[in-house]
Protein backbone atom coordinates (compact mmCIF):
# COMPACT_ATOMS: atom_id res chain seq x y z
CA UNK A 1 0.00 0.00 0.00
CA UNK A 2 1.27 3.66 -0.30
CA UNK A 3 2.89 5.33 2.13
CA UNK A 4 0.68 8.17 1.93
CA UNK A 5 -2.48 5.86 2.79
CA UNK A 6 -0.58 3.96 5.48
CA UNK A 7 0.13 7.13 7.22
CA UNK A 8 -3.50 8.85 6.52
CA UNK A 9 -4.97 5.34 7.89
CA UNK A 10 -2.35 5.37 11.13
CA UNK A 11 -3.45 9.23 11.32
CA UNK A 12 -7.38 7.93 11.29
CA UNK A 13 -7.24 5.50 13.85
CA UNK A 14 -4.10 6.49 16.25
CA UNK A 15 -5.63 7.35 19.94
CA UNK A 16 -5.94 11.27 20.19
CA UNK A 17 -8.55 13.58 21.36
CA UNK A 18 -9.72 13.55 17.76
CA UNK A 19 -10.35 10.05 17.86
CA UNK A 20 -14.17 9.96 19.43
CA UNK A 21 -15.77 9.34 16.25
CA UNK A 22 -13.45 6.23 14.93
CA UNK A 23 -13.43 4.68 18.06
CA UNK A 24 -17.33 4.41 18.17
CA UNK A 25 -17.19 3.22 14.70
CA UNK A 26 -14.71 0.38 15.87
CA UNK A 27 -16.90 -0.57 19.09
CA UNK A 28 -19.76 -0.39 16.80
CA UNK A 29 -18.37 -3.02 14.11
CA UNK A 30 -17.23 -5.04 16.95
CA UNK A 31 -20.59 -5.39 18.26
CA UNK A 32 -22.55 -6.68 15.07
CA UNK A 33 -19.97 -9.13 14.55
CA UNK A 34 -19.76 -11.53 11.11
CA UNK A 35 -22.53 -9.66 9.87
CA UNK A 36 -20.23 -6.51 9.87
CA UNK A 37 -17.36 -8.48 8.53
CA UNK A 38 -18.61 -9.17 5.65
CA UNK A 39 -19.70 -5.31 4.88
CA UNK A 40 -15.42 -4.49 5.74
CA UNK A 41 -14.11 -6.76 3.49
CA UNK A 42 -16.32 -5.58 0.23
CA UNK A 43 -15.02 -1.72 1.68
CA UNK A 44 -11.77 -3.43 1.91
CA UNK A 45 -12.01 -4.62 -1.86
CA UNK A 46 -13.58 -1.24 -3.28
CA UNK A 47 -10.31 -0.03 -1.85
CA UNK A 48 -8.10 -2.00 -2.98
CA UNK A 49 -9.99 -1.69 -6.74
CA UNK A 50 -8.99 2.01 -6.31
CA UNK A 51 -5.24 1.86 -5.62
CA UNK A 52 -4.76 1.01 -9.44
CA UNK A 53 -4.03 5.06 -9.84
CA UNK A 54 -3.06 7.59 -7.98
CA UNK A 55 -5.22 11.25 -7.42
CA UNK A 56 -4.50 14.32 -5.92
CA UNK A 57 -6.54 17.48 -4.38
CA UNK A 58 -5.32 20.74 -4.19
CA UNK A 59 -5.41 23.65 -1.25
CA UNK A 60 -4.57 27.17 -1.69
CA UNK A 61 -1.93 28.64 0.82
CA UNK A 62 -3.57 31.33 3.13
CA UNK A 63 -2.16 32.83 5.65
CA UNK A 64 -3.82 32.27 9.23
CA UNK A 65 -3.95 31.37 13.02
CA UNK A 66 -3.29 27.44 13.53
CA UNK A 67 -4.63 25.46 17.09
CA UNK A 68 -3.86 22.40 18.60
CA UNK A 69 -6.07 21.73 21.27
CA UNK A 70 -7.68 18.83 23.61
CA UNK A 71 -11.30 18.27 24.19
CA UNK A 72 -12.91 16.55 27.14
CA UNK A 73 -16.04 16.77 28.95
CA UNK A 74 -16.90 17.14 32.51
CA UNK A 75 -19.02 18.19 35.54
CA UNK A 76 -19.66 21.95 36.27
CA UNK A 77 -18.97 22.23 40.18
CA UNK A 78 -18.30 25.15 42.53
CA UNK A 79 -14.89 26.46 42.67
CA UNK A 80 -15.47 27.16 46.78
CA UNK A 81 -17.60 24.71 48.59
CA UNK A 82 -17.87 25.17 52.43
CA UNK A 83 -19.07 22.60 54.91
CA UNK A 84 -20.98 23.54 57.88
CA UNK A 85 -20.68 21.07 61.21
CA UNK A 86 -20.04 21.86 64.50
CA UNK A 87 -17.50 19.72 67.40
CA UNK A 88 -20.51 19.43 69.66
CA UNK A 89 -22.93 16.77 70.41
CA UNK A 90 -26.26 18.57 70.75
CA UNK A 91 -30.17 18.30 69.51
CA UNK A 92 -30.85 20.81 66.70
CA UNK A 93 -32.99 23.56 68.85
CA UNK A 94 -34.09 25.89 65.79
CA UNK A 95 -32.79 25.85 61.74
CA UNK A 96 -33.37 29.40 60.15
CA UNK A 97 -32.42 28.53 56.49
CA UNK A 98 -33.62 26.73 53.68
CA UNK A 99 -32.06 24.94 50.23
CA UNK A 100 -31.62 27.75 48.09
CA UNK A 101 -30.95 30.69 50.27
CA UNK A 102 -28.23 33.03 49.80
CA UNK A 103 -26.39 33.14 53.07
CA UNK A 104 -23.79 36.00 54.13
CA UNK A 105 -20.14 34.42 56.34
CA UNK A 106 -21.68 35.23 59.85
CA UNK A 107 -25.48 34.56 59.07
CA UNK A 108 -26.86 31.77 61.78
CA UNK A 109 -27.62 28.34 60.09
CA UNK A 110 -28.97 26.91 63.18
CA UNK A 111 -28.96 26.83 66.63
CA UNK A 112 -28.38 24.00 69.21
CA UNK A 113 -29.49 23.01 72.49
CA UNK A 114 -27.18 24.95 75.02
CA UNK A 115 -29.41 24.11 78.48
CA UNK A 116 -27.02 21.77 79.76
CA UNK A 117 -23.95 23.85 79.71
CA UNK A 118 -25.97 26.58 80.81
CA UNK A 119 -26.47 24.55 84.14
CA UNK A 120 -22.44 23.72 84.34
CA UNK A 121 -21.77 27.52 83.44
CA UNK A 122 -23.55 28.77 86.61
CA UNK A 123 -22.56 26.10 89.00
CA UNK A 124 -18.71 26.70 88.09
CA UNK A 125 -19.61 30.29 88.57
CA UNK A 126 -20.83 29.50 92.28
CA UNK A 127 -17.21 27.88 93.34
CA UNK A 128 -15.38 30.95 90.97
CA UNK A 129 -16.29 33.11 94.53
CA UNK A 130 -13.67 31.61 96.90
CA UNK A 131 -10.58 32.93 97.02
CA UNK A 132 -7.15 31.33 97.77
CA UNK A 133 -4.44 32.19 100.31
CA UNK A 134 -1.92 30.51 98.15
CA UNK A 135 -1.96 32.74 95.37
CA UNK A 136 -2.06 35.74 97.64
CA UNK A 137 1.43 34.30 99.34
CA UNK A 138 2.58 34.03 95.79
CA UNK A 139 2.11 37.46 95.04
CA UNK A 140 4.39 38.93 98.20
CA UNK A 141 7.23 36.32 97.38
CA UNK A 142 6.95 37.57 93.51
CA UNK A 143 7.09 41.44 94.93
CA UNK A 144 10.24 40.34 96.88
CA UNK A 145 12.14 38.43 93.83
CA UNK A 146 11.11 41.70 91.93
CA UNK A 147 13.01 43.92 94.48
CA UNK A 148 15.96 41.77 94.08
CA UNK A 149 15.91 41.54 90.92
CA UNK A 150 16.24 45.35 90.06
CA UNK A 151 19.12 46.04 92.42
CA UNK A 152 21.33 43.79 90.32
CA UNK A 153 20.94 45.45 87.30
CA UNK A 154 21.28 48.66 89.14
CA UNK A 155 24.76 47.53 89.48
CA UNK A 156 25.37 45.97 86.53
CA UNK A 157 24.40 48.91 84.78
CA UNK A 158 26.70 50.65 86.74
CA UNK A 159 29.69 48.52 85.79
CA UNK A 160 28.58 49.04 82.04
CA UNK A 161 28.78 52.69 82.06
CA UNK A 162 31.98 52.33 83.26
CA UNK A 163 33.52 49.83 80.68
CA UNK A 164 31.92 52.05 78.07
CA UNK A 165 34.14 54.84 79.58
CA UNK A 166 37.54 52.90 80.06
CA UNK A 167 37.02 51.96 75.86
CA UNK A 168 36.44 55.39 75.07
CA UNK A 169 40.00 56.54 76.96
CA UNK A 170 41.37 53.90 75.24
CA UNK A 171 39.98 54.35 71.74
CA UNK A 172 41.09 57.97 72.06
CA UNK A 173 44.71 56.85 72.65
CA UNK A 174 44.74 54.48 70.09
CA UNK A 175 43.30 56.59 67.24
CA UNK A 176 45.97 58.83 66.27
CA UNK A 177 48.64 55.97 65.87
CA UNK A 178 45.97 53.99 63.62
CA UNK A 179 45.65 57.24 61.32
CA UNK A 180 49.42 57.48 60.85
CA UNK A 181 49.68 54.05 59.41
CA UNK A 182 46.23 54.13 57.63
CA UNK A 183 48.10 54.81 54.14
CA UNK A 184 50.95 51.69 54.69
CA UNK A 185 48.20 49.70 56.00
CA UNK A 186 45.68 50.83 52.51
CA UNK A 187 49.21 50.37 50.12
CA UNK A 188 49.74 46.81 51.87
CA UNK A 189 46.58 46.12 51.08
CA UNK A 190 46.35 46.94 47.38
CA UNK A 191 49.63 45.47 46.77
CA UNK A 192 48.24 41.77 48.34
CA UNK A 193 45.64 42.83 45.61
CA UNK A 194 47.35 43.31 42.93
CA UNK A 195 49.08 40.27 43.22
CA UNK A 196 46.75 37.76 44.24
CA UNK A 197 45.11 39.48 40.50
CA UNK A 198 48.51 39.06 38.78
CA UNK A 199 48.05 35.58 40.06
CA UNK A 200 45.07 34.32 39.22
CA UNK A 201 45.82 36.68 35.50
CA UNK A 202 48.96 33.79 35.34
CA UNK A 203 47.16 30.72 36.67
CA UNK A 204 43.85 31.18 33.95
CA UNK A 205 44.85 33.11 31.17
CA UNK A 206 41.73 34.05 30.10
CA UNK A 207 42.54 35.99 27.12
CA UNK A 208 44.70 32.87 25.73
CA UNK A 209 41.71 30.72 26.53
CA UNK A 210 39.29 33.27 24.95
CA UNK A 211 41.35 33.40 21.46
CA UNK A 212 41.41 29.45 21.47
CA UNK A 213 37.91 29.21 21.54
CA UNK A 214 37.50 31.75 19.18
CA UNK A 215 39.77 30.17 16.40
CA UNK A 216 37.53 26.93 17.09
CA UNK A 217 34.15 29.39 16.54
CA UNK A 218 35.60 30.45 13.15
CA UNK A 219 37.29 27.32 11.90
CA UNK A 220 33.49 25.72 12.55
CA UNK A 221 32.06 28.49 10.60
CA UNK A 222 34.00 28.36 7.68
CA UNK A 223 33.11 24.18 7.51
CA UNK A 224 29.62 25.34 7.82
CA UNK A 225 29.96 28.09 4.79
CA UNK A 226 32.04 25.81 2.71
CA UNK A 227 28.90 22.73 3.33
CA UNK A 228 26.45 25.73 1.84
CA UNK A 229 28.48 26.04 -1.17
CA UNK A 230 28.83 22.91 -2.11
CA UNK A 231 25.12 22.71 -1.63
CA UNK A 232 24.26 25.49 -3.64
CA UNK A 233 26.60 24.11 -6.26
CA UNK A 234 24.66 21.14 -6.52
CA UNK A 235 21.53 23.12 -6.88
CA UNK A 236 22.50 25.09 -9.63
CA UNK A 237 24.03 22.44 -11.54
CA UNK A 238 20.29 20.47 -10.95
CA UNK A 239 18.46 23.08 -12.19
CA UNK A 240 20.77 23.55 -15.16
CA UNK A 241 20.27 20.11 -15.98
CA UNK A 242 16.54 20.00 -15.67
CA UNK A 243 15.71 22.94 -16.77
CA UNK A 244 14.94 24.94 -13.22
CA UNK A 245 15.36 27.95 -11.60
CA UNK A 246 18.93 28.50 -12.39
CA UNK A 247 18.95 32.46 -11.32
CA UNK A 248 17.75 31.49 -8.67
CA UNK A 249 20.32 28.80 -7.98
CA UNK A 250 23.16 31.40 -9.14
CA UNK A 251 21.77 33.49 -6.63
CA UNK A 252 21.82 31.37 -3.67
CA UNK A 253 25.73 30.40 -5.05
CA UNK A 254 26.73 34.04 -4.79
CA UNK A 255 25.34 34.28 -1.05
CA UNK A 256 26.69 31.30 -0.38
CA UNK A 257 30.38 32.01 -1.52
CA UNK A 258 29.99 35.59 0.49
CA UNK A 259 29.22 33.97 3.37
CA UNK A 260 32.19 31.23 3.06
CA UNK A 261 34.63 34.72 2.36
CA UNK A 262 33.02 35.91 5.69
CA UNK A 263 34.14 33.26 7.19
CA UNK A 264 37.01 32.73 6.12
CA UNK A 265 38.19 36.49 6.97
CA UNK A 266 36.66 35.66 10.62
CA UNK A 267 39.18 32.83 11.17
CA UNK A 268 42.22 34.89 10.34
CA UNK A 269 41.41 37.40 12.51
CA UNK A 270 40.79 35.05 15.20
CA UNK A 271 43.95 33.13 14.35
CA UNK A 272 45.47 36.61 14.19
CA UNK A 273 43.89 36.77 18.08
CA UNK A 274 45.20 33.61 19.18
CA UNK A 275 49.10 34.65 18.32
CA UNK A 276 49.09 37.60 20.41
CA UNK A 277 47.36 36.26 22.99
CA UNK A 278 50.31 33.02 23.06
CA UNK A 279 52.53 36.04 23.25
CA UNK A 280 51.49 37.69 26.12
CA UNK A 281 51.64 34.60 28.42
CA UNK A 282 55.03 35.45 29.61
CA UNK A 283 54.16 39.28 30.27
CA UNK A 284 51.87 37.65 32.84
CA UNK A 285 54.73 35.84 34.46
CA UNK A 286 56.45 39.29 34.74
CA UNK A 287 53.97 41.05 36.09
CA UNK A 288 53.37 38.47 39.06
CA UNK A 289 56.84 38.79 40.13
CA UNK A 290 56.63 42.44 40.21
CA UNK A 291 53.66 42.37 42.33
CA UNK A 292 55.00 39.80 44.99
CA UNK A 293 58.33 42.27 45.15
CA UNK A 294 55.89 45.33 45.38
CA UNK A 295 54.07 43.72 47.76
CA UNK A 296 56.83 43.05 50.24
CA UNK A 297 58.46 46.22 50.05
CA UNK A 298 55.19 47.23 51.17
CA UNK A 299 55.09 44.95 54.20
CA UNK A 300 58.47 46.21 55.55
CA UNK A 301 57.14 49.90 55.21
CA UNK A 302 54.02 48.90 57.83
CA UNK A 303 55.85 47.29 59.73
CA UNK A 304 58.10 50.24 60.23
CA UNK A 305 55.16 52.67 60.39
CA UNK A 306 54.33 50.51 63.37
CA UNK A 307 56.93 50.78 65.66
CA UNK A 308 57.58 54.32 65.10
CA UNK A 309 54.44 55.19 67.22
CA UNK A 310 54.12 52.19 68.94
CA UNK A 311 50.98 50.65 67.41
CA UNK A 312 50.56 47.19 68.68
CA UNK A 313 50.69 48.24 72.51
CA UNK A 314 48.12 51.07 71.80
CA UNK A 315 45.97 48.38 69.81
CA UNK A 316 46.22 45.71 72.55
CA UNK A 317 45.03 48.00 75.50
CA UNK A 318 41.94 49.27 73.14
CA UNK A 319 41.05 45.61 72.38
CA UNK A 320 41.14 44.56 76.02
CA UNK A 321 38.87 47.66 76.79
CA UNK A 322 36.65 46.25 74.06
CA UNK A 323 36.99 42.98 75.40
CA UNK A 324 35.87 44.65 79.01
CA UNK A 325 32.84 46.29 78.03
CA UNK A 326 31.71 43.25 75.88
CA UNK A 327 31.42 41.50 79.06
CA UNK A 328 30.01 44.00 81.25
CA UNK A 329 27.47 44.68 78.36
CA UNK A 330 26.24 40.83 78.28
CA UNK A 331 26.23 40.91 82.60
CA UNK A 332 23.87 43.98 82.26
CA UNK A 333 21.14 42.33 79.64
CA UNK A 334 21.54 39.27 81.85
CA UNK A 335 20.42 41.07 84.91
CA UNK A 336 17.86 43.09 82.59
CA UNK A 337 16.27 39.74 81.54
CA UNK A 338 16.31 38.34 85.27
CA UNK A 339 14.40 40.95 86.26
CA UNK A 340 11.80 41.17 83.13
CA UNK A 341 11.69 37.46 84.35
CA UNK A 342 10.96 38.37 87.94
CA UNK A 343 8.01 40.86 86.90
CA UNK A 344 6.56 38.46 84.69
CA UNK A 345 6.70 36.05 87.69
CA UNK A 346 4.86 38.78 89.85
CA UNK A 347 2.18 39.20 86.94
CA UNK A 348 1.15 35.63 86.93
CA UNK A 349 1.01 35.40 90.32
CA UNK A 350 -1.14 38.74 90.21
CA UNK A 351 -3.22 36.95 87.32
CA UNK A 352 -3.67 33.68 89.50
CA UNK A 353 -4.86 35.45 92.83
CA UNK A 354 -7.73 37.35 90.40
CA UNK A 355 -8.59 34.31 88.36
CA UNK A 356 -8.32 30.79 89.91
CA UNK A 357 -8.17 27.62 87.76
CA UNK A 358 -12.04 27.65 87.80
CA UNK A 359 -11.80 30.34 85.40
CA UNK A 360 -10.19 27.90 82.29
CA UNK A 361 -13.06 25.89 82.61
CA UNK A 362 -15.86 28.66 82.60
CA UNK A 363 -14.63 29.89 79.40
CA UNK A 364 -14.29 27.14 77.87
CA UNK A 365 -18.02 26.54 78.70
CA UNK A 366 -18.61 30.04 77.52
CA UNK A 367 -16.85 28.97 74.31
CA UNK A 368 -19.26 25.59 73.58
CA UNK A 369 -22.14 27.97 74.15
CA UNK A 370 -21.22 30.26 71.52
CA UNK A 371 -20.60 27.38 69.48
CA UNK A 372 -24.08 26.25 69.74
CA UNK A 373 -25.16 29.29 67.91
CA UNK A 374 -24.05 27.68 64.05
CA UNK A 375 -22.96 30.01 61.47
CA UNK A 376 -21.88 30.19 57.54
CA UNK A 377 -18.33 29.90 57.37
CA UNK A 378 -18.29 31.62 53.83
CA UNK A 379 -20.67 33.52 51.73
CA UNK A 380 -22.84 31.82 48.88
CA UNK A 381 -25.96 29.83 48.23
CA UNK A 382 -27.37 26.52 50.17
CA UNK A 383 -26.98 24.09 48.17
CA UNK A 384 -28.16 20.96 51.12
CA UNK A 385 -29.28 20.96 54.78
CA UNK A 386 -29.15 18.01 56.36
CA UNK A 387 -29.95 18.91 60.33
CA UNK A 388 -33.71 19.06 61.00
CA UNK A 389 -35.20 20.61 64.70
CA UNK A 390 -35.14 17.51 66.87
CA UNK A 391 -32.11 15.86 65.36
CA UNK A 392 -28.84 15.23 67.16
CA UNK A 393 -25.72 16.80 65.81
CA UNK A 394 -22.08 15.64 65.75
CA UNK A 395 -19.05 15.21 64.12
CA UNK A 396 -19.02 11.81 64.85
CA UNK A 397 -21.68 11.01 61.95
CA UNK A 398 -19.34 13.16 59.20
CA UNK A 399 -22.02 14.45 58.05
CA UNK A 400 -22.03 18.54 57.33
CA UNK A 401 -25.58 20.41 59.25
CA UNK A 402 -25.51 22.52 55.48
CA UNK A 403 -23.46 23.01 52.46
CA UNK A 404 -22.63 26.45 51.04
CA UNK A 405 -21.17 27.05 47.77
CA UNK A 406 -20.62 29.85 45.59
CA UNK A 407 -22.49 30.20 42.67
CA UNK A 408 -20.43 32.94 40.96
CA UNK A 409 -16.70 30.87 41.15
CA UNK A 410 -17.06 28.31 39.25
CA UNK A 411 -15.12 25.19 37.88
CA UNK A 412 -15.56 21.85 35.72
CA UNK A 413 -14.10 18.76 36.78
CA UNK A 414 -12.31 16.75 34.13
CA UNK A 415 -10.56 14.01 33.52
CA UNK A 416 -7.59 13.40 30.68
CA UNK A 417 -6.77 10.70 28.82
CA UNK A 418 -3.18 9.04 29.80
CA UNK A 419 -2.46 10.07 25.63
CA UNK A 420 -3.18 13.70 26.50
CA UNK A 421 -1.88 14.39 30.11
CA UNK A 422 1.86 15.18 28.75
CA UNK A 423 0.29 18.01 26.25
CA UNK A 424 -1.35 20.07 29.21
CA UNK A 425 -0.28 22.45 31.11
CA UNK A 426 -1.64 24.14 34.50
CA UNK A 427 -2.41 27.95 33.22
CA UNK A 428 -3.24 26.80 29.44
CA UNK A 429 -6.87 28.55 27.94
CA UNK A 430 -10.03 26.77 27.83
CA UNK A 431 -13.43 26.98 25.67
CA UNK A 432 -16.34 25.76 27.68
CA UNK A 433 -19.35 24.65 26.21
CA UNK A 434 -22.55 22.72 27.81
CA UNK A 435 -25.95 21.61 26.27
CA UNK A 436 -27.72 24.95 28.49
CA UNK A 437 -25.28 27.75 27.28
CA UNK A 438 -26.23 26.96 23.88
CA UNK A 439 -23.68 27.90 21.41
CA UNK A 440 -21.92 30.42 24.17
CA UNK A 441 -18.46 29.91 24.38
CA UNK A 442 -17.00 30.71 27.80
CA UNK A 443 -13.34 31.10 28.76
CA UNK A 444 -12.24 29.28 31.22
CA UNK A 445 -8.37 28.29 32.64
CA UNK A 446 -6.57 25.02 33.47
CA UNK A 447 -5.88 25.75 37.49
CA UNK A 448 -5.48 21.86 38.63
CA UNK A 449 -3.65 18.81 37.39
CA UNK A 450 -3.38 15.47 38.99
CA UNK A 451 -0.13 13.42 39.21
CA UNK A 452 -1.48 10.51 39.09
CA UNK A 453 -3.77 8.28 37.44
CA UNK A 454 -7.05 7.58 38.74
CA UNK A 455 -8.95 4.40 36.88
CA UNK A 456 -11.13 5.54 33.80
CA UNK A 457 -13.75 3.30 32.08
CA UNK A 458 -14.33 4.04 28.13
CA UNK A 459 -16.00 1.71 25.92
CA UNK A 460 -15.77 -1.10 28.25
CA UNK A 461 -12.32 -1.26 28.35
CA UNK A 462 -10.36 0.36 31.12
CA UNK A 463 -8.22 3.26 30.68
CA UNK A 464 -5.39 5.54 32.50
CA UNK A 465 -6.75 8.94 33.01
CA UNK A 466 -5.99 12.11 35.19
CA UNK A 467 -8.52 14.76 37.41
CA UNK A 468 -8.15 18.16 36.30
CA UNK A 469 -10.14 21.18 37.13
CA UNK A 470 -10.81 24.05 34.73
CA UNK A 471 -11.44 27.74 36.38
CA UNK A 472 -14.59 29.59 34.69
CA UNK A 473 -13.41 33.07 34.25
CA UNK A 474 -16.24 35.03 34.57
CA UNK A 475 -18.84 34.85 36.97
CA UNK A 476 -21.86 35.69 34.99
CA UNK A 477 -21.29 32.15 32.51
CA UNK A 478 -24.56 30.73 32.42
CA UNK A 479 -23.07 27.78 33.94
CA UNK A 480 -24.84 25.31 36.81
CA UNK A 481 -23.76 23.83 39.07
CA UNK A 482 -23.94 19.64 38.41
CA UNK A 483 -24.36 20.57 33.62
CA UNK A 484 -22.59 18.75 31.90
CA UNK A 485 -19.81 20.95 30.22
CA UNK A 486 -17.62 20.05 26.80
CA UNK A 487 -14.08 21.76 27.62
CA UNK A 488 -11.25 22.10 24.77
CA UNK A 489 -8.20 23.47 26.52
CA UNK A 490 -6.31 25.29 23.88
CA UNK A 491 -2.43 23.61 23.69
CA UNK A 492 -0.65 25.72 21.24
CA UNK A 493 -1.48 28.52 18.44
CA UNK A 494 0.16 30.09 15.87
CA UNK A 495 -0.93 33.04 14.18
CA UNK A 496 -0.51 34.43 10.23
CA UNK A 497 0.81 31.24 9.27
CA UNK A 498 0.95 29.23 5.94
CA UNK A 499 -0.80 25.39 7.10
CA UNK A 500 -1.81 22.47 4.56
CA UNK A 501 -2.74 19.18 5.10
CA UNK A 502 0.07 16.58 6.95
CA UNK A 503 0.13 14.60 3.03
CA UNK A 504 0.93 17.35 1.31
CA UNK A 505 4.52 17.76 3.16
CA UNK A 506 6.55 15.19 0.91
CA UNK A 507 10.56 14.48 1.08
CA UNK A 508 12.94 14.87 -2.00
CA UNK A 509 15.94 12.55 -3.31
CA UNK A 510 17.72 14.94 -0.65
CA UNK A 511 16.07 14.06 2.29
CA UNK A 512 14.42 17.63 2.01
CA UNK A 513 10.69 18.70 3.19
CA UNK A 514 9.13 19.93 0.00
CA UNK A 515 5.18 20.74 -0.80
CA UNK A 516 4.41 20.70 -4.97
CA UNK A 517 3.19 24.26 -5.53
CA UNK A 518 1.83 26.30 -8.38
CA UNK A 519 0.78 29.62 -9.06
CA UNK A 520 -1.46 29.17 -11.48
CA UNK A 521 -3.40 26.07 -13.26
CA UNK A 522 -1.84 26.72 -16.48
CA UNK A 523 2.07 26.05 -14.58
CA UNK A 524 3.74 23.00 -14.14
CA UNK A 525 3.71 21.42 -10.42
CA UNK A 526 7.65 22.35 -8.29
CA UNK A 527 9.07 21.18 -5.39
CA UNK A 528 9.18 24.19 -2.97
CA UNK A 529 11.81 23.07 -0.53
CA UNK A 530 9.96 23.92 3.31
CA UNK A 531 10.39 23.92 6.89
CA UNK A 532 8.02 22.30 8.70
CA UNK A 533 6.77 24.04 12.25
CA UNK A 534 3.71 23.61 14.50
CA UNK A 535 1.30 20.21 13.58
CA UNK A 536 -1.94 19.36 14.76
CA UNK A 537 -3.57 16.29 14.79
CA UNK A 538 -4.07 17.33 10.58
CA UNK A 539 -2.40 19.96 9.48
CA UNK A 540 1.03 21.52 9.60
CA UNK A 541 2.36 24.63 9.18
CA UNK A 542 5.22 25.00 6.90
CA UNK A 543 7.61 28.05 5.96
CA UNK A 544 9.74 28.93 3.29
CA UNK A 545 11.23 31.25 0.64
CA UNK A 546 9.36 30.01 -2.17
CA UNK A 547 6.12 30.30 -0.66
CA UNK A 548 3.36 33.13 -1.90
CA UNK A 549 -0.25 33.84 -0.57
CA UNK A 550 -2.80 32.66 -3.46
CA UNK A 551 -0.42 29.65 -4.08
CA UNK A 552 -2.35 26.00 -4.84
CA UNK A 553 -0.44 23.21 -2.81
CA UNK A 554 -1.19 19.51 -4.24
CA UNK A 555 -2.21 17.39 -1.68
CA UNK A 556 -1.47 13.74 -2.68
CA UNK A 557 -4.93 11.49 -1.85
CA UNK A 558 -2.86 8.31 -2.69
CA UNK A 559 -2.48 5.31 -4.71
CA UNK A 560 -6.01 3.85 -3.67
CA UNK A 561 -6.90 5.86 -1.57
CA UNK A 562 -9.37 8.31 -3.38
CA UNK A 563 -12.32 10.10 -2.47
CA UNK A 564 -14.74 7.44 -3.96
CA UNK A 565 -12.69 4.75 -2.68
CA UNK A 566 -12.61 5.49 0.75
CA UNK A 567 -16.38 6.76 0.45
CA UNK A 568 -17.49 3.51 -0.11
CA UNK A 569 -16.05 1.87 1.98
CA UNK A 570 -17.82 4.05 4.51
CA UNK A 571 -20.54 3.62 3.02
CA UNK A 572 -20.11 -0.55 3.19
CA UNK A 573 -19.29 -0.29 6.69
CA UNK A 574 -22.33 2.00 7.70
CA UNK A 575 -24.97 -0.30 5.38
CA UNK A 576 -23.65 -3.35 8.03
CA UNK A 577 -24.25 -1.03 11.18
CA UNK A 578 -27.71 0.27 9.95
CA UNK A 579 -26.32 3.25 9.98
CA UNK A 580 -25.81 3.59 13.61
CA UNK A 581 -22.44 5.52 13.52
CA UNK A 582 -21.71 8.43 10.79
CA UNK A 583 -17.99 8.78 10.00
CA UNK A 584 -16.84 11.70 7.47
CA UNK A 585 -15.26 10.70 4.37
CA UNK A 586 -11.51 10.28 4.32
CA UNK A 587 -8.90 12.06 1.36
CA UNK A 588 -10.80 14.65 -0.28
CA UNK A 589 -13.59 15.77 2.15
CA UNK A 590 -13.50 17.55 5.27
CA UNK A 591 -10.81 17.61 7.91
CA UNK A 592 -11.08 16.84 11.46
CA UNK A 593 -12.76 19.11 13.68
CA UNK A 594 -10.37 21.01 16.20
CA UNK A 595 -6.74 21.65 15.62
CA UNK A 596 -7.42 23.35 12.16
CA UNK A 597 -6.77 26.57 10.15
CA UNK A 598 -8.72 29.24 11.37
CA UNK A 599 -9.17 32.39 9.66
Amino acid sequence: MNKNIVRKLKLMLRPTRKKVIVAVAVVAVAGVGLYVNSRVRRAQQALAGAVQQATYRTVTLERASLSDSVTVTGTVESGDVANVTTQLTATVDEILVQVGDTVQEGDVICTLDSSDLEDQLAKLREQQSDTGESAQRSVEQAEKSLATAQENLTDAYNAYASAVSALETARAAWRPAYESIKAYQTAYDNALAAQAAAGAALNGDAQLLAAQVAQQNAQTGVTSAQQQVDTAKKALEEAQKNGGDTAAAASALDAANAQLAAAQSQLDAANAQYETALAGAQSLADAYAKATAACETAKAQLDAAKANCNYEALYQTYSSADQACINAETAYKQAQSQADSAQNQLDSAKEQLDSDAIADQIEELEEQIADCTIRATASGTITSLNATVGSMASSSTGTALATIQDTNALKVAVTIDENDIKKVAVGQSAVIKSDATGDAEIAGTLTQLSVTSSGAQAMGQSTAGFSAEVTVNSPDSGLLIGLSAQVEIILSEEEGVFSVPYDAVETDEDGQSVVYARSSEDEDWQAVPVTTGMETDYYVAISGEGLAEGMQVRVPIGEGESTDALTQMMESMQGGMANAVAMPAAGGGQPPEGGGPQG
